[in-house]
């Protein structure tokens, strides 16, 4: 599987320097060392595979912002844990850089990443991995009542970005239309 080179789907001013082009060769997931982030200098800020990636560099006001992957409170990183994390991850890298239009605002990514660490806490009490809860209407539909209505929608945005995308771009499969359809109808409610 050979792709041309990806550019993050990011707004940068001139004096931003654009994180790494991604161009899969034989696995679609980056690998752990891709930088996803550089600092103004041109030096690496955070790569695919760290806990966090520090997005200030990519915030006009150079505020403080980061990505934070760790979604649990208490104890260590378990291999459930790290798989769930690694799950997101990759989301947020599909979000930026492999999905088109136009690009998302910080707080947009932000409100992605939340609504993924609500759902790892969901997938890691129920013993479910997030692929396969995203390609599930049942499990969506409790994960969804057990949160504000605002932040599952987020969820959706994420969902119709998967779906338009499709598994050969994204790994994996999503729920269908129909099921689309009768979620948005859900949280209409």
């Amino acid at each position: 599987m050979t792709s041309l080179p990806i550019e993050a789907n990011i707004e940068l001013s001139a004096e931003m320097v654009a994180p790494d082009s991604y161009a899969h060769l034989s696995t679609l997931e980056p690998q752990g060392n891709f930088v996803v982030s550089r600092k103004r200098d041109g030096s690496v800020a955070s790569r695919y595979g760290e806990m966090s990636w520090d997005w200030t560099c990519y915030v006009p006001d150079g505020e403080s912002s980061k990505f934070h992957f760790r979604y649990w409170t208490s104890g260590e990183a378990t291999p459930i844990r790290k798989e769930l994390v690694s799950e997101m991850r990759w989301l947020m890298f599909i979000v930026i850089w492999i999905r088109t239009g136009t690009p998302w605002a910080y707080g947009t990514l932000i409100s992605q990443l939340t609504i993924l660490r609500h759902l790892a806490r969901y997938c890691e009490a129920h013993g479910y991995c997030i692929r396969e809860t995203l390609n599930d209407l049942e499990k969506l539909i409790e994960f969804i009542r057990t949160y504000p209505t605002s932040d599952a929608k987020a969820l959706l945005r994420a969902l119709d970005v998967l779906f338009e995308l499709g598994p050969e771009k994204v790994g994996f499969n999503v729920i269908g239309s129909r099921d689309l359809r009768d979620l948005r109808l859900i949280l209409n409610e």
